[in-house]
């Protein structure tokens, strides 16, 4: 679904550590309710559907591309979504700890001004 880019490698390097490690070991070591996490996935697949495909000035989207590219990203989310209804904590929590985290990447406020033109 394409989705913000850090500005400078350290950055890169923060956010990498922040989503995919520290995030993680939050749901790891603190029970968060499921009706909680369903909630905020439902609210990301909204995101998803709503801001997917985000294109940026160093990767763009070509046009024939875009509605192709939305329609998978909210598929595989909606699939991946369904796959958490079926399968045991704390698995469903990460699949669904990726989705929210894909619809946070996508959020305008992560882009540049000269990113969205």
């Amino acid at each position: 679904a394409h989705g913000a880019h850090a500005p400078s490698s350290f950055w890169c390097y923060v956010e990498s550590i922040i989503l995919f490690i520290l995030l993680p070991l939050v749901i790891v070591n603190f029970h968060i309710n499921f009706l909680i996490m369903i909630i905020l996935t439902v609210i990301s697949l909204g995101v998803i559907s709503v801001y997917a495909p985000a294109a940026t000035k160093k990767k763009p989207i070509p046009v024939r591309l875009i509605k192709r590219k939305k329609y998978y990203a909210i598929i595989v989310s909606l699939t991946l979504f369904i796959i958490t209804l079926i399968i045991k904590e704390p698995f469903a929590q990460f699949i669904q700890l990726g989705i929210i985290i894909e619809a946070i990447t996508l959020l305008p406020i992560f882009f540049i001004k000269e990113d969205l033109k």
